[in-house]
């Protein structure tokens, strides 16, 4: 499903309602019933409730007064405030205002702080708020006497339902701006929008509800909107069903480079994941002192010994052995860099491999993605895909900017990078970022705060590395192995909670993931046919 900023969101309602020829007041009736809509759907009594609908000036006020006519023709107890005057009601708004009004449904006014301390007992007595203050188009923060408005809102118990954007929160970026609505639940209308889906922003957001309101799919299209939430849909989920006539070379051949002394727990939890994400083989290249640790381990992985140049680290003489087991094995996937330190021996190990490796995708994470950042002009010289997997700080010795800039816009930096070094790139943490060369960008939607446990990136690798074997795409290939990894991380969180969630459960999980991904594969195909 497409992301849309405020700008993008302006351009499909005006083709909607100007090229296509659908009537503004039609949109906005379809809004105000969603909503409705919404709440129908979580109460089950709204006769029972006192409902309070907060409109402001604007059109998202005009939605409040459907919501507010539509409540009050079923019956429920509804008292409308409109934070102005009626004669700043402008366009649609003002139209299903003077609606409310000749069907005598009374429509109170509190143009200002004064005004509105009079309706505090019934904003502190209220079951349900309804958030239709301010609309999608917010740039700055909001203070003043709406600030204060919001505060009052946030500070009682009712169940508060945003209409499109929970108030004082700006479409465009995940930045708290100033006071913002903490809704119950989120209404948005066509598509959600960016600060719906990133954090900080999307802690506000509460449960989000994706209404369609009658926009044609045609208008959304020809606005060549390139972010999109990872969903499902999104997804090449068919690389989990396989044919009967196989045989484990089909599946291909991972080869993990990495380890080194302490580290080789990180090594073995991808090779196990590789395994469990249905690579038909694999084989771990680690220093020598270190085989013997990990050959006891892994069981069903294969290891490779490398010669080292200082204990428990590889150095640029391992380089011809690598390049000769890529070919002697067919490997079709390579994962650099889980546990591999940052000896000064192995940075170079990985800056002068990587060019020489050709045709093969290539998933970099951890110390291999800190090796790069000490000269970040390799990416420019691969003759193979590269997917980058690198949690902020990470990226952040990568890009070169810092941390806090990446995080206020991890949407722009994610792009701006993959763009310019010509890679995929998926930006790990809460809702992570997948970045195309192209500026494509998805968000995916599974995982959680369990994940954030050491090792969860190192079997996101082996998970990316094993489908790109399988002959995934590089872009597929992180798509899907995000989105199947963040599942299996909620998964497991159902089992043993997210506190105690650790890395290896992500393993012993997957399978169950896989295996529900593969119920929604074989009921669309069976839906087909």
């Amino acid at each position: 499903m497409e992301i849309v900023t405020a700008a993008q969101i302006r351009a499909i309602d005006d083709e909607t309602i100007r090229g296509i020829g659908i009537p503004g007041p039609v949109l906005m009736e379809s809004a105000g019933m969603s909503v409705v809509a919404a709440l129908k759907g979580r109460f089950k009594s709204l006769e029972t409730k006192q409902v309070v609908v907060l409109c402001g000036r604007g059109n998202n006020g005009g939605d409040g007064f459907v919501v507010s006519r539509r409540l009050n023709l079923m019956g429920a107890p509804v008292r409308t405030i409109l934070l102005g005057t009626p004669d700043q009601a402008k366009g649609d708004a003002k139209l299903n205002l003077e609606i409310l009004s000749r069907l005598g449904i009374p429509v109170e006014t509190a143009p200002d702080a004064e005004s509105f301390k009079g309706f505090s007992d019934l904003i502190f007595s209220s079951d349900i708020i309804v958030d239709a203050i301010l609309g999608t188009g917010l740039s700055r923060g909001v203070s003043g006497y709406l600030g204060d408005v919001i505060e009052v809102v946030n500070s009682v118990p009712a169940f508060v339902i945003s209409v499109d954007i929970p108030s004082g929160l700006s479409s465009d970026t995940p930045k708290i701006l100033g006071s913002v609505i903490r809704a119950s639940c989120t209404v948005t209308f066509g598509l959600p929008k960016i600060s719906q889906i990133l954090y900080p922003a999307a802690e506000y957001v509460g449960d989000l509800i994706v209404s369609d309101i009658g926009i044609p799919p045609s208008v959304i299209q020809s606005k060549g909107i390139t972010t999109f939430r990872l969903d499902a849909d999104e997804l090449a989920l068919g690389a989990f069903l396989r044919k009967r006539d196989t045989h484990k070379g089909t599946f291909g051949h991972v080869l993990i480079i990495g380890g080194s002394t302490g580290k080789t727990g990180a090594v073995a939890l991808a090779a196990e994941a590789t395994m469990r994400a249905g690579a038909g083989l694999c084989s771990a290249a680690i220093p020598a002192s270190l085989n013997e640790i990990l050959e006891t381990k892994l069981t069903e992985a294969m290891t490779i010994p490398l010669s080292e140049e200082a204990p428990g680290a590889v150095g640029p003489a391992a380089i011809d052995s690598v390049l000769s087991a890529i070919s002697e094995l067919n490997v079709r996937a390579i994962a650099i860099g889980v546990g591999i330190g940052v000896a000064p021996e192995t940075i170079e190990f990985v800056l002068e491999l990587l060019p020489r490796i050709a045709g093969i995708p290539i998933v970099l994470d951890a110390d291999g993605l800190n090796a790069v950042a000490t000269r970040v002009s390799v990416l420019d010289d691969l003759k193979s895909p590269i997917i980058l997997t690198p949690h902020p700080k990470e990226f952040s010795r990568l890009s070169g900017l810092e941390v806090k800039q990446i995080l206020e816009d991890r949407l722009a930096t994610s792009r701006m990078f993959s763009h310019d070094h010509n890679a995929f790139l998926v930006l790990k943490g809460a809702r992570s970022i997948i970045a195309a060369p192209d500026g494509t960008a998805f968000i995916n939607m599974t995982g959680n705060s369990g994940m954030a446990s050491g090792g969860a990136g190192d079997v996101l690798t082996g998970i990316i590395a094993a489908l790109a074997a399988q002959g995934l795409a590089p872009l597929e290939a992180a798509k899907l192995g995000t989105y199947v990894h963040g599942l299996a991380g909620d998964i497991a969180a159902e089992s043993v909670g997210e506190t105690s969630l650790i890395a290896s459960d992500l393993v012993r999980f997957l399978p169950n993931a896989i295996g529900e991904i593969i119920g929604q594969t074989n009921a669309e195909q069976r839906n087909l046919d």
